[in-house]
């Protein structure tokens, strides 16, 4: 049986969501290198928040289907 894990979301601000959603759900948000935040609420799947950016620092995304 397949088990969800982990949700990832791109965010501008990854600190703040993370915090938001601790808030809301439980859990401690941790805040990790390279702009990536997340918090492991009780009974759900780890949220986690980043910014997605190029080399240079420009934020991008990916598109599919």
């Amino acid at each position: 049986m397949s088990r969800l894990s982990q949700i990832v979301v791109d965010s501008r601000d990854p600190a703040g969501l993370a915090r938001f959603w601790a808030a809301l759900l439980g859990g401690e948000p941790v805040d990790r290198a390279r702009g990536w935040s997340h918090v492991e609420p009780p009974g759900f799947p780890r949220l986690a928040f980043q910014v997605m950016a190029d080399p240079e620092g420009n934020e991008f995304c990916f598109v599919s289907g």
